[in-house]
């Protein structure tokens, strides 16, 4: 039997920069490997009602696995559908902690936990006095400073007037806000998340090059993770139920990756586009 799979995220809208790269992902993956399977894509524009409208069209056209959606929020509300059709859904992008869990998913990369582990890490190395935390009002942003806040409070760091600043959004947000702080003459260290990893970010950072930034950088990287994905899908043996395969895979443990995690990465490392599992200086799995 040919598999038909689902690739969701967004294609178009505001975040197209990862649809843009997820297509490109997907479609050379799909040339270099022959795989056989048929492919169809789904625009879910980081909007989660459009989410579950694609969720409910991967149904109707008889997807028997899915691979996205990237935004955890989009996962969260599509996820539900798939759950309900018996779709595998297979996360290589979407961090919120427990999602994995909460809606039957397999997930390939680390979670938020593990993302503000990191940070807390490079942050403790570096001894600094205090630390400051912005976020850019998207839900995404907001559990990202909550769990960033509970973890620094935790050690003897408490000030927030001084130090690295924090930033929490989504990679055109905080772009902006860094455009912002050093046209005010703020030079960094400002440490960014996960998904400022694509090289729109960089584009958009305007004047701000010679400010210090640090990256959180997924490892594996979220379109390696998706390649991972389609390669696990190119391994079952559809005479048999799909998910149990997914989940007896030594992989994952309880549905989750458990070697998965985060390195901190200095943007002026980067060169012209973002790196592809360079040397770790702080890495947490």
């Amino acid at each position: 039997m040919r598999l038909k799979i689902g690739i969701a995220g967004p294609m178009t809208g505001p975040r197209r920069a990862y649809g843009n790269q997820i297509r490109a992902t997907v479609m050379q993956w799909h040339a270099q490997a022959g795989a056989g399977f048929d492919i169809i894509f789904g625009d879910d524009k980081a909007d989660p009602a459009t989410a579950s409208a694609v969720a409910q069209s991967f149904v109707d056209q008889y997807a028997q696995v899915v691979i996205g959606h990237f935004n955890s929020e989009c996962a969260r509300q599509a996820g539900q559908i798939y759950r309900e059709s018996a779709i595998p859904f297979l996360l290589p992008a979407s961090t919120a902690p427990g999602l994995a869990a909460e809606i039957g998913a397999i997930r390939l990369c680390a979670d938020e936990i593990k993302q503000v582990s990191a940070m807390v890490a490079w942050h403790l190395a570096r001894r600094f006095d205090g630390f400051k935390l912005w976020a850019d009002g998207t839900a995404y942003g907001a559990r990202l400073v909550k769990a960033m806040r509970r973890q620094l409070d935790l050690t003897s760091t408490r000030r927030i007037d001084q130090g690295p600043v924090y930033m929490f959004g989504t990679h055109a947000n905080v772009a902006r806000q860094i455009n912002v702080n050093a046209a005010q003459g703020q030079g960094g260290p400002f440490v960014v998340c996960d998904d400022c990893m694509i090289p729109e970010f960089q584009e958009l950072l305007n004047n701000s090059h010679a400010a210090e930034i640090w990256v959180a950088q997924p490892d594996p990287d979220f379109f390696t993770a998706l390649q991972e994905a389609l390669a696990l899908v190119k391994t079952l043996d559809t005479d048999k139920p799909l998910m149990p395969q997914f989940l007896e895979h030594p992989m994952f443990v309880n549905a989750e990756r458990p070697n998965a995690g985060f390195i901190l990465e200095n943007l002026s490392a980067w060169g012209h586009g973002c790196p592809t599992q360079r040397p770790a200086e702080i890495a947490f799995t």
